[in-house]
């Protein structure tokens, strides 16, 4: 299936509208921000996944406290990924149609044993009526599917919640 987000340009990769709005999986969601312009090629190369011809990062947020991993709230990430090159949920989207794209290491859990959950924070919802901001997700279940979610930025965020962003720069511990 192929759509006005995405074209397929070969086995391996695909062009992915980063402007064109993507879909809204919930109707009382709208577009807060969105980030990224123009057209670029996703593809699969030896595994990884690139953009642009940059490999794509699960950017994990490490927030301690007394030595110890916790959660954060979206807020508190949010600052954390200013000026980080992430990706908008056009790529995801992208993805969710091209899932032979995806990353096999995307499909495995953290050490805590929780499923990743592959955040997309390029593009921030607000609901319309709550005005409570939400960002997108990529993750796949027990079930051996991929799925798409939504977080919002009130809730609790840990190290099942990686970034997708270009590079892979790590917070240091």
């Amino acid at each position: 299936m192929s759509s006005y987000l995405w074209k397929k340009v070969n086995r391996n990769s695909i062009l992915v509208d980063l402007e064109f709005p993507s879909e809204d999986l919930v109707q009382d969601l709208k577009i807060k921000k969105h980030s990224g312009k123009g057209l670029a090629i996703i593809g699969n190369c030896d595994g990884d996944l690139y953009y642009k011809g940059e490999k794509i990062s699960l950017y994990k947020f490490k927030r301690k406290r007394n030595g110890r991993l916790r959660s954060s709230n979206g807020f508190e990430l949010y600052d954390e990924l200013y000026g980080k090159p992430v990706l908008n949920s056009n790529v995801l989207d992208a993805l969710f149609y091209n899932q032979h794209l995806i990353p096999e290491n995307w499909k495995k859990r953290n050490e805590d044993g929780n499923i990743l959950l592959a955040s997309f924070w390029g593009t921030i919802y607000i609901d319309k009526r709550s005005r409570v901001l939400f960002v997108k997700y990529l993750f796949f279940d027990d079930d051996q599917r991929w799925h798409r979610g939504f977080g919002w930025l009130n809730g609790g965020w840990s190290n099942a919640y990686p970034v997708a962003v270009l590079g892979g720069e790590q917070p240091r511990d």
